[in-house]
């Protein structure tokens, strides 16, 4: 039921709560600061309130300036670029800024975890976000059939580059069909390769920075 739910809740988190008390006087704060990170967590997805996810970062900063001369920092910068990258993942520049540079934020909070404590858990797991930020993206949406002599639209999508080549080539739908069935990824585009190139051209393209 819906009340046994909720009182399954409220016992976790006062579990959590008391396991936060038993560890408040350790020297060392890595089990302080991991239960800590864990009831934050699971308070924000269980929580009802609006502002929840504004909350969890607020005490995510909190946390991260109270250790931030101690190794298990790195583990509340890990939570941090976590966080913004789900932000930045929500950008949509048809809808203005919001959103727009927290890819960056994300990989700042992941350069700080690793140049400033190489050696932690929460470094090396900020390194397994690094290629999701600084890898270059490239995806072009078209039509797949286009009336001859019609302007043909497109939608590119980007990241991480400010150039981008173009190369047009003749080939029979059939075979096209047939290499798509076969091939994928790098042996494809080499079998496109091979084509003779009906046109080329490169498009100079806007890289602010955001990621």
């Amino acid at each position: 039921t819906t009340a046994d739910t909720l009182a399954l809740k409220y016992y976790a988190i006062k579990t959590m709560q008391k396991l936060e008390g038993f560890h408040l006087s350790d020297k060392n704060p890595e089990p302080l600061v991991d239960v800590w990170l864990k009831r934050l967590e699971f308070v924000r997805d269980n929580s009802i309130l609006a502002q929840k996810d504004s909350l969890y970062l607020s005490a995510l900063l909190s946390m991260s300036d109270r250790y931030s001369k101690n190794h298990v920092n790195a583990d509340i910068l890990f939570k941090l670029a976590q966080e913004f990258i789900k932000s930045g993942n929500r950008y949509n520049p048809f809808l203005g800024d919001e959103f727009k540079w927290d890819l960056k934020k994300s990989l700042e909070y992941c350069n700080e975890a690793i140049d400033n404590y190489p050696l932690s858990d929460g470094a090396q797991n900020c390194k397994t976000l690094l290629p999701g930020l600084t890898n270059t993206t490239l995806e072009l949406i078209t039509r797949y059939a286009q009336p001859e002599n019609t302007p043909s639209l497109g939608l590119l999508k980007y990241r991480n580059t400010s150039k981008v080549y173009f190369k047009l080539i003749s080939i029979d739908p059939k075979e096209d069909r047939t290499l798509r069935q076969k091939y994928q990824n790098d042996v494809l585009v080499d079998k496109y390769n091979e084509k003779q190139t009906t046109a080329s051209w490169e498009l100079e393209i806007i890289d602010d920075g955001d990621r």
